[in-house]
């Protein structure tokens, strides 16, 4: 220790900086910051790599020296430019953030290169992202992958974790969900939450691995443990399913506390659903309103969606139609269909809101182009009675079609109206029989229903009859497969 400190006086660069390493990590000295702020500031003006980006992590820390980002990125550009792989990597993640220089993700970019190229994994990930999201360079998932991959290799965890992501989506790679779960468990493996989280999702789903709810608590339960709210989240709703076990509301409630304390908008919402409920916890509509709150003030459109319907249906609170659409607007903004919907519908019967068939048919069409059954068929209805739009039995049997295709039963049976009757629609009594038989069959009961399905029958030959019972079978097994698979 003499000799280094003698050798450090004598204006050595290499022991000064030897010598402020000693004392920053208290190895055969006492630990003193600002005696190893002294000495690396020695070495640096002799110009030392090393001792520059340490000066420069100094400074970005507040270590040592009073925090000063400016000169934090002073010192990390004098190493950087003697190419000392840290300082490039850190020159551009101040670029990236703008801390200390002005924000400029081309030049941050360009720093992560020259660190990436020298093999430092947390460079290389640094410039995968910018490659994955476009920013600062073109966006190019092929370079994005091959980057993340050569940290992923080093065994980067985030770069394992982000591999896996683009394995998993396709991007970048063929899509594998096989290969996503083996980089999701090299990560895991280190203890990195998200990477647990994510190789749990793919056991609960069976992608890439064979279906195991059990391993999925398993893994969910390590992330959670750590404090990962989405995993905590994950770990209620298995215990609110009964998967691997009964169902457990009680658990459910405990950990969907956990992560809605930390702000987790759909573990609020959920939480807000058992106490609606009574599930798991005592049945308390005043905390289940503060939950449904918390969740939609965060700006989830689904919870704001919820927090609409607990005020239009006034299950749970007061009646009231103008919160109802103020939360239901919130969401229909987002481009939730439901919400669009729930609030076409308060237009137009001038609930909360003036009514307004014009606004009305706005929201209804915004959730009808997005394939909601009830709101094409609602929009047809509009189109057909000239309400809030230019009567239009053509439009309307379109939208009828829609709603119809999809097994709304009040849809089928007016299209098959309107193919009796040829309005909008060239006149066609077999697909007016097919309709009005589907309608029946998803248990439509229209009063004259029988008589009018008779009228329309009769019309038909007996080649016509059997070709339309033989497309009415079709439909409803389609009708069984979509259902079953929405299960």
């Amino acid at each position: 220790m003499n000799s280094l400190r003698q050798t450090a006086q004598q204006g050595d660069a290499a022991a000064q900086y030897s010598l402020g390493s000693l004392y920053e990590c208290g190895e055969g000295v006492a630990p003193d910051l600002e005696k190893a702020a002294g000495w690396y500031r020695k070495a640096a003006r002799q110009g030392h790599g090393w001792a520059q980006y340490t000066m420069g992590r100094l400074y970005e820390s507040g270590q040592g020296v009073p925090q000063d980002l400016a000169k934090a990125a002073s010192w990390y550009r004098k190493a950087a430019e003697q190419g000392v792989d840290w300082a490039e990597y850190a020159l551009g993640d101040l670029y990236t953030k703008g801390e200390g220089v002005s924000q400029n993700l081309e030049t941050a970019a360009m720093w992560y290169q020259r660190a990436a190229i020298q093999t430092l994994a947390e460079a290389q990930h640094a410039l995968a992202c910018l490659y994955e999201e476009g920013e600062g360079v073109a966006q190019d998932l092929l370079k994005a992958a091959t980057w993340h991959r050569k940290a992923a290799e080093q065994g980067y965890v985030f770069a394992q974790h982000s591999l896996g992501d683009m394995y998993k989506k396709g991007g970048g790679v063929r899509q594998s969900f096989e290969k996503a779960g083996a980089w999701y468990r090299k990560a895991a493996e280190q203890g990195y939450s998200w990477a647990q989280l994510a190789l749990g999702k793919l056991y609960e789903k069976g992608d890439g691995v064979k279906q195991n709810a059990v391993k999925a608590e398993g893994w969910y339960k390590k992330a959670a443990d750590q404090g990962n709210c989405s995993a905590e989240y994950a770990l209620g709703r298995l215990y609110e399913k009964g998967e691997p076990c009964s169902r457990d509301f009680a658990e459910a409630a405990a950990w969907y506390r956990k992560a809605a304390e930390q702000g987790h908008a759909s573990a609020q919402d959920a939480l807000a659903r058992l106490y609606s409920d009574g599930q798991g916890v005592p049945q308390d509509f005043a905390e289940a309103i503060v939950w449904h709150h918390k969740a939609a003030e965060q700006g989830s459109a689904w919870a704001q969606y919820a927090l609409g319907d607990v005020y239009e249906s006034g299950k749970i609170t007061h009646q009231n139609f103008s919160k109802a659409a103020v939360w239901y607007r919130k969401a229909a903004e987002q481009g939730s269909e439901l919400a669009q919907d729930a609030l076409g519908a308060l237009y137009a019967k001038g609930r909360g809101v003036p009514q307004d068939f014009v606004e009305a048919a706005v929201w209804y069409r915004k959730a009808a182009e997005q394939g909601d059954e009830y709101a094409q068929y609602t929009l047809g209805r509009l189109y057909k009675k000239g309400r809030g739009v230019p009567q239009d039995f053509a439009e309307a049997a379109t939208w009828y079609r829609k709603s119809a295709e999809q097994g709304n039963a009040h849809a089928q049976y007016v299209l098959g109206g309107l193919y009796k009757n040829g309005e909008g629609v060239p006149q066609d009594y077999q697909s007016a029989y097919i309709w009005l038989s589907l309608s029946v069959k998803n248990r439509c009961y229209m009063k004259g229903f029988g008589k009018l399905l008779n009228v329309v029958a009769q019309k038909l030959s007996a080649l016509q009859l059997e070709s339309a019972e033989s497309t009415i079978a079709e439909y409803l097994e389609l009708y069984r497969t979509v259902r079953s698979a929405a299960v």
